[in-house]
């Protein structure tokens, strides 16, 4: 695969004893916080944290991360970075300025060793059990997850979990790793986010690292069943993403699923969500049944909690995305709401809003839809920051069903309850409808995007073969078909997908941010389906080797005590078995 061997080792320097002294009498003086973490990290003042993540920190508020990040107090000025300034101070004493700009040169010594101290000194982060450790990746190309141009030659340094550095080649400063990485012919680009999936089991939750998925987004397992999940992780030490969860579907009466969170009266809402808040919830998620009355007071109600609402209205007669979005909706799962808008006065002229699909189920050929109203809805939801997340995935694998293609290698590390989940719904063939809707989703998401909308990655992973991990590789490929460039594909998956996360820490290669990153053999912007082409997954600082990953899974699932979410599965159960013989179910 073109990947190189990792060298791991740590060469003494010839400064040591002095190091040793200088770092002692570092500790000793209690400098005040550095704020600079190498010389294009640049202090800025922090956003107020989210609603509902209270801290004690003295420092909330004054850096750029979210308060349980923040740093502490005293700086933390690693080895690695006291051993580039000694060796500095030296060559400036002597002339020699090996690897050193003049710049550089007339800076330190007009700052002092101090100031010296200050700019290359890094915080010292906390967070979510960083590895400890510095890693260096060498002669890199970055792709940052901004959208923006690759950037060719780079070095990049991790420290305790955290990016620290990233320098040309030609202007890098000599490093002390414990970790080395040859990233000569590679890519560096942002660990993949995952929004739309449902963490069925522990199968299901150890199937993303390996795939270089590092962060996911669950949007329809209790929040109970969630709870029992992160312990199983725990507990067999499972290398697994890191999760953020809805805690369940908000759907009116009767519900699609027998374990949603029914909303029928506005009065319901408040309470509602200071459950769903008080659980740790990082978005609401509605369903097919809500009403429209009860979705403002929902909305209102998140607003306070710091939290948002996204919608799953792929088959509801209640709302439609014009209407969710006036409501104050954020997200369209699955661009849902959309056909019901645009074929409004079709479905009206038919009579067929409670019809299979508003009618349109059973065509073998869409009508055309009305343009003006797509156009105007587009630019409403542009100004309101509305996302879409078209999850293109699951609509080509129901409309290929009984038999559509999918990684069987990765399919078989599931658990036997995750595959029942598949076969118990291989029985329905919903096309033409699914062919039609891919090529309906694939042309509206297509224009939004054109128009300057947020696209979002998504698969609704463990949907039947929809196989967690490498169903987002195929998301990825299939947006890129629908005509959204890989730069900006790349970009739904990592930086925009963090910031609908309201997570500033992560989806970019970039100083101060967490260091969950994909090392790549391939160029995705010369092919999205390079993504694929995995030479090391590094989450939260640690890089593993995507064999290993998959490897160590068996065991440690077996290893966990933790059966799969029985309440999840059971749901799904139930569903089919009053649904057979009538219409198919909607998608989750």
């Amino acid at each position: 695969m073109g990947c190189r061997a990792l060298r791991s080792r740590r060469d003494p320097s010839p400064l040591e004893g002095t190091m040793e002294a200088l770092w002692k009498g570092v500790v000793a003086a209690s400098l005040p916080t550095a704020t600079l973490s190498g010389p294009s990290r640049r202090l800025r003042p922090r956003s107020p944290p989210p609603p509902g993540r209270p801290t004690d920190s003295p420092l909330a508020g004054d850096f750029l991360l979210f308060a349980s990040d923040l740093p502490p107090r005293h700086p933390f000025i690693s080895r690695a970075r006291l051993s580039i300034f000694v060796e500095l101070v030296y060559s400036c004493r002597s002339a020699e300025m090996t690897m050193v700009r003049c710049a550089m040169k007339r800076s330190i010594l007009s700052g002092g060793i101090i100031l010296g101290l200050l700019v290359l000194s890094a915080p010292r982060f906390c967070g979510e059990e960083p590895v400890r450790g510095t890693v260096w990746i060498e002669d890199v190309t970055v792709i940052d997850g901004t959208g923006a141009s690759p950037l060719p030659h780079r070095n990049v340094l991790i420290e305790e979990g955290w990016i620290t550095g990233i320098y040309p080649v030609d202007e890098s400063p000599l490093i002390e790793a414990e970790v080395r990485i040859d990233g000569r012919g590679e890519f560096l680009l942002p660990g993949l986010i995952d929004m739309h999936t449902h963490l069925l089991d522990l199968s299901v939750a150890g199937l993303f690292l390996p795939y270089g998925v590092t962060t996911v987004r669950d949007v329809g397992t209790p929040y109970e069943e969630i709870d029992r999940l992160l312990a199983g992780i725990e507990a067999s030490g499972l290398a697994a993403p890191r999760i953020l969860y809805a805690g369940g579907w908000i759907d009116g009466f009767p519900p699609s699923w027998p374990d949603s969170h029914i909303l029928v009266d506005p009065a319901q809402a408040a309470p509602l969500v200071e459950e769903l808040a008080d659980a740790g919830v990082s978005v609401l998620k509605i369903y097919n049944n809500l009403t429209l009355d009860p979705l403002f007071d929902l909305v209102e109600s998140a607003r306070e909690k710091g939290l948002h609402v996204t919608a799953d209205i792929l088959f509801s007669t209640e709302i439609d995305a014009s209407e969710g979005i006036e409501a104050g909706v954020k997200g369209l799962e699955h661009s849902s709401g959309i056909v019901q808008w645009v074929y409004r006065d079709w479905i009206e002229a038919n009579g067929s809003e409670n019809e299979y699909f508003f009618g349109l189920g059973t065509l073998d050929t869409w009508p055309d839809y009305d343009e003006a109203r797509l156009e105007d809805l587009f630019s409403r939801m542009i100004d309101r920051g509305v996302y879409l997340t078209p999850t293109f995935i699951i609509v080509r694998q129901i409309a290929l069903l009984p038999d559509p293609p999918y990684d069987e290698e990765a399919a078989a590390h599931l658990s036997p309850k995750a595959k029942e989940y598949w076969y118990r719904l291989g029985y329905y063939t919903m096309s033409p409808l699914m062919e039609n809707l891919l090529a309906f989703s694939q042309e509206v998401t297509r224009r939004y995007f054109e128009m300057g909308g947020r696209v979002i990655a998504g698969s609704d992973t463990p949907f039947p073969f929809v196989v967690p991990g490498t169903s987002l590789h195929q998301e990825l490929e299939l947006m890129v078909a629908s005509g959204i460039p890989p730069l900006a594909v790349i970009h739904g998956a990592t930086g925009a997908a963090a910031g609908v996360l309201g997570r500033d820490d992560l989806g970019e290669v970039a100083v101060g941010k967490r260091a969950d990153l994909l090392l790549l053999a391939g160029d995705p912007v010369a092919d999205i389906a390079n993504t694929r082409q995995i030479a090391w997954v590094i989450h939260d600082g640690r890089p593993d080797r995507p064999e290993e990953l998959l490897a160590e899974l068996p065991r440690k699932v077996a290893a966990s005590g933790v059966p799969g979410s029985a309440a999840h599965l059971c749901a799904f159960e139930r569903l089919l078995e009053s649904d057979r013989g009538s219409s198919p179910p909607s998608s989750r």
